[in-house]
Parts: C-alpha cells; sequence; structure tokens
C-alpha cells in the first residue's frame, strides 16, 4: 500500500526564501527488490523512483562512488551506470581527464554521513559540499541532474531539515547548479506502515514530520537534485 499527500503553503514568502520544494518519501522492509544488494544508504526502491523521475531510458548514470543499488536500479530501469573517480575537496579532475569521460544526464555524489553538529558548522558545510559537487558537475550533459545524497547516522539525533536543504541548495548554488527538488528518503527497518509519499512547498514543512513520525532505526537520507544548464526537451 502507498500513500501519496500533498501540503500547500499559505505563507506570504517568496519562492527563493523558501527554498525548493521538498518530499518526504518513506518505504519498509517488504519493499526491498528480494534479490537486490543490500542498500547502504537508499533503498532499492527510493533509488529506483529517484531515477525513473529524473532520467530516461538509455541515459548515463555516473557515480562518485560505486553503489550497488543504484547500478541495480539502472540496470532495471534500462540506464546505462558508470562509476567516476571520487571527488574530494582537495583535488579536482584536470580538463583532459573531465573532457575524456562521457557526459552524463545524472552524476550522483554522495558525501560523508552528517552528524547533528553539522548544524553549526554553516558555511563551512557549504563550502565543503561545493568542493565536492563542483569537479562532478563537471561531467554533467546540458539538461542534466547531479543527486547529491546526504546520509544521517543510524542512531542518535539527526541533523534537520531546516539546516541541511538550505545548506545543499546554496553548495549546488556555488557549483553552478539550479536547485530543483530536496527529498528526506526513509527505509523503515520494520514493516509496520504503508510507503508513503507526502510533499511539501518548501523546506521548512518537512521538519513537522521529523520526529516520532520518523524510525528511531534505519536509514535517512538527504537528497537535493539540482540541474546544469538548460533542460532537455520533451521528446
Amino acid at each position: 500500500m502507498t500513500r501519496t499527500t500533498h501540503h500547500h503553503d499559505t505563507t506570504s514568502a517568496t519562492a527563493a526564501e523558501r527554498g525548493p520544494a521538498v518530499a518526504l518519501w518513506r518505504t519498509t522492509r517488504t519493499a526491498q527488490r528480494p534479490d537486490g544488494p543490500e542498500p547502504a544508504e537508499l533503498s532499492y526502491p527510493l533509488a529506483t523512483r529517484l531515477l525513473a523521475i529524473y532520467t530516461r531510458r538509455r541515459d548515463l548514470i555516473l557515480d562518485t562512488g560505486h553503489d550497488p543499488v543504484f547500478a541495480a536500479a539502472a540496470a532495471d530501469l534500462g540506464r546505462r551506470y558508470q562509476t567516476l573517480p571520487a571527488t574530494t575537496s582537495d583535488h579536482e579532475p584536470d580538463h583532459d581527464a573531465s573532457a575524456a569521460t562521457p557526459q552524463g544526464q545524472m552524476v550522483i555524489v554522495t558525501v560523508p554521513a552528517l552528524s547533528a553538529d553539522a548544524e553549526t558548522a554553516g558555511e563551512a558545510v557549504v563550502r565543503w559540499w561545493a568542493e565536492l559537487i563542483r569537479p562532478a558537475a563537471a561531467h554533467l550533459a546540458a539538461g542534466g541532474c547531479l543527486l547529491l545524497a546526504a546520509p544521517t547516522p543510524r542512531t542518535g539525533r539527526r541533523p534537520s531539515g531546516r539546516v541541511v536543504f538550505p545548506a545543499a541548495t546554496q553548495a549546488a548554488v556555488e557549483a553552478g547548479l539550479e536547485p530543483l527538488h530536496g527529498i528526506l528518503a526513509v527505509h523503515d527497518d520494520t514493516d509496520d506502515l504503508p510507503d508513503r509519499f507526502i510533499y511539501y512547498p518548501s523546506h521548512g514543512g518537512i521538519d513537522t514530520v521529523i520526529g516520532t513520525d520518523l524510525p528511531t532505526a534505519g536509514r535517512l537520507v538527504y537528497v537535493l537534485i539540482a540541474m546544469a544548464g538548460a533542460p532537455r526537451d520533451a521528446g
């Protein structure tokens, strides 16, 4: 059973002040692909949903790491999947290396897990993420999407969406990308609740679901989708 809900914003804030629209995507253990790889962060159904929405059949997906869940989802959806050399804050590929790598319609960047301490880091987190995103974004085709995945600890207090989404948005802007959507991706290790997909018009609203409504055990990943250049045509 799947439930989709839309929340409407009644505040007078501008779109820029609200940030990109966000969503809560939550799946449970029963939604996992039976013969699929064990997810490190994003579950198979969440990875599949992301690729199905933001890429097309035969698109090239480039990953700065190697995530077997994304690789499996890409294969099942008829997308091509390729691993890029890892990008770090103290190294960027030279122009020749970048040019030799095919341009992808999606590039996946997974940053190290965030703790609640990240809430006080502020500009340092923005600079760090921008340095990770920038060399990866050089491999995006015009109209392609960068997927930034920011995991959180499995236990303990997790950083707030009111902090993570603005930081990720600013990092994408500094890397020359246009932020499109923020997603709080949750994979619950229980089977007690149906899959849920709840949409909010801004990052502020999503904090209303953080707390007792989210699992204390399981995977919680903040995802930002940002676009390079003009969108592709609809053909």
